[in-house]
């Protein structure tokens, strides 16, 4: 009986932090001008480095102002334009190139407002 109720009470944390890691905090303002976002480095031939990191944005006259959130940011903010909208993002995400100070892959989820706002100030 003990070994049924460790084995059952693993398998309910395994369950717990499987749930937990497919959760992404998001904010988005109301206009979808201003959200938080993770991003990621794109090194040589545009290939990802490194791990995900969460930023600030907002939209000011067709530019994307990037700040990192907290204070040990990762990687520089600065003013960066949409180059591209992946065109096979994974279910329930939304990826955009942008470049700046840095090339950047950016995450979003599919269903924030911010979609759109970034769609209207990308290319085409």
């Amino acid at each position: 009986m003990d070994v049924v109720v460790t084995v059952l009470g693993l398998a309910a944390c395994g369950g717990l932090l499987w749930i937990a890691s497919r959760i992404e905090p998001h904010w988005c303002s109301k206009d979808g001008r201003r959200f938080s976002c993770r991003v990621q480095r794109l090194g040589q031939h545009d290939q990802p480095e490194g791990r995900w990191v969460e930023m600030r944005a907002g939209v000011v006259d067709r530019t994307l102002v990037m700040r990192p959130r907290g204070v040990l940011g990762r990687l520089p903010g600065g003013d960066y334009r949409v180059l591209a909208k992946s065109p096979d993002s994974p279910r329930r995400r939304t990826y955009f190139v942008v470049d700046g100070p840095l090339r950047l892959l950016l995450r979003v989820p599919a269903s924030s407002r911010a979609v759109d706002t970034l769609d209207s100030i990308g290319p085409g």
